[in-house]
């Protein structure tokens, strides 16, 4: 301890900080210790300079102490102190750095979700002036709002408006399409697909889609072969089945048919002959004649 409660005797011609004169003798002042002993704990801890802890002294006590005078009481009192106060400082500065880190991000994560509401709103802003704006149906071809087409507000917007995406729904024969090919006004059961939403897409009816498929197997023979025999060998059982059904239901078509083409065959000598010769067969090989049998015949 730098101060004692005790009597000195004066040596010098200037009072000390801490005591008040009497006679030839120094008497200790308790009131000047204990500030200074609570002023020199928050300096070691690093939270007053000596310039600011003398300013406060002399606020508390009322006597002036300067900041060379109470860096020497300190060095005499302990004479490690700067060390043990640049510690604390050098702890104090790195909370507050970290402290308004985090604070910085904090600002910045705030500023970041402004701007994303910013562009929440232009969206809405624009997506509103869009359904302000009018807009052609394809299908039914009458000029509407934005608001009134498939898809407004959940996700990209359709060409055709929600009337005529219930009539695609109730598969209704009124709807009218132009061809993508032949640029004809038809209706949409005239045109390939599935559903009414698939003709919708592919927009091609069924004659043109026969004359591209035509035109395909004159340019690609070969590839066109390999598809129609995969196909017959994979349904062949269904294709049987069908072939007897269509015999069953159109037996009256299929024999005006077989008598047309027997006419035109009469008509024809040489054509006649050959059908003959193949029915002959036929009956020899039902009632179960050899091969060899036949070719002696």
């Amino acid at each position: 301890m730098y101060f004692d409660n005790i009597k000195k005797k004066r040596r010098t011609r200037t009072i000390p900080f801490g005591y008040k004169l009497s006679g030839n003798y120094l008497l200790p002042i308790s009131s000047e210790i204990t500030s200074y002993e609570n002023i020199k704990k928050e300096i070691l801890l690093g939270k007053l300079s000596l310039r600011q802890a003398s300013k406060k002294i002399e606020n508390e006590t009322g006597r002036k102490l300067s900041h060379s005078g109470l860096k020497i009481i300190l060095n005499k009192d302990i004479p490690k102190w700067n060390e043990s106060a640049k510690k604390a400082r050098f702890l104090i500065r790195k909370k507050y750095l970290q402290k308004r880190e985090f604070e910085n991000e904090k600002i910045k994560e705030k500023n970041y979700l402004l701007k994303l509401e910013l562009i929440k709103q232009k969206k809405k802003e624009a997506e509103r002036e869009k359904s302000l704006k009018p807009k052609q149906c394809k299908i039914c071809g009458n000029i509407k709002k934005y608001f009134d087409f498939k898809g407004y507000g959940r996700g990209p917007l359709k060409n055709y408006c929600k009337v005529c995406y219930k009539k695609l729904l109730e598969k209704n024969p009124e709807i009218y399409m132009i061809c993508r090919r032949c640029k004809k006004n038809k209706n949409i059961s005239k045109f390939i697909g599935l559903d009414f939403f698939k003709a919708y897409q592919y927009r091609i009816c069924l004659i043109c889609e026969r004359e591209r498929r035509k035109e395909w197997i004159l340019k690609n023979p070969e590839k066109s072969k390999i598809i129609r025999n995969r196909y017959l060998t994979k349904n062949r059982v269904i294709l049987n089945k069908k072939q007897l059904e269509y015999q069953r239901k159109n037996k009256d078509k299929l024999s005006t048919v077989r008598l047309k083409n027997y006419k035109l065959l009469r008509k024809d000598i040489k054509n006649y002959s050959k059908y003959l010769i193949n029915k002959r067969r036929k009956k020899l090989f039902e009632s179960e004649i050899r091969k060899e049998d036949y070719e002696k015949w």
